[in-house]
């Protein structure tokens, strides 16, 4: 498994596998409401790429994992119960593990990857913008309710 920031080539994989989640997971009352070419969109991921800000992580040249890294807090946020009010922040937003590779630890080894990538003088905790109920079947919001701030 490969850890890096993704690439223009990366597009069409990337959004592959949200569009793949998205139909696998639609119906699962605990997944985001996230909609094809809506959320994320293609101009997220594209401006994400550019802006070197979207992680992935590469299984023999497939998408296994992604999720974009930024400090940004949008207004959908204002109601998370951030446990610190601080700008200097890394913010992790539509993190995705493909299907297929569920299980394994993808999901807690691209967090602390992008932490480790991200961690700068002075950045002192990670907020994951996820918006999942917590239960059996959502093994993803158990990690960030484990990890929701991580201090250096």
């Amino acid at each position: 498994m490969i850890f890096r920031k993704a690439e223009k080539e990366d597009f069409y994989k990337i959004r592959s596998l949200y569009w793949n989640l998205i139909d696998q997971e639609q119906d699962d009352p605990s997944f985001p409401h996230w909609k094809k070419g809506i959320h994320p969109s293609d101009e997220m991921i594209r401006n994400s790429i550019e802006r070197k800000e979207l992680y992935v992580l590469v299984d023999g040249g497939e998408i296994a994992a992604c999720v974009i890294a930024d400090n940004e807090k949008v207004d959908g946020y204002s109601d998370a119960p951030w446990q610190v009010d601080s700008e200097e922040v890394i913010v992790l937003h539509v993190l995705a593990v493909h299907p297929d590779h569920r299980g394994k630890g993808l999901a807690r080894k691209l967090i602390e990857n992008v932490i480790e990538q991200e961690r700068k003088p002075g950045l002192s905790y990670a907020h994951f913008a996820e918006r999942r109920r917590c239960c059996s079947k959502n093994p993803l919001l158990c990690i960030y309710q484990k990890s929701t701030i991580i201090t250096t």
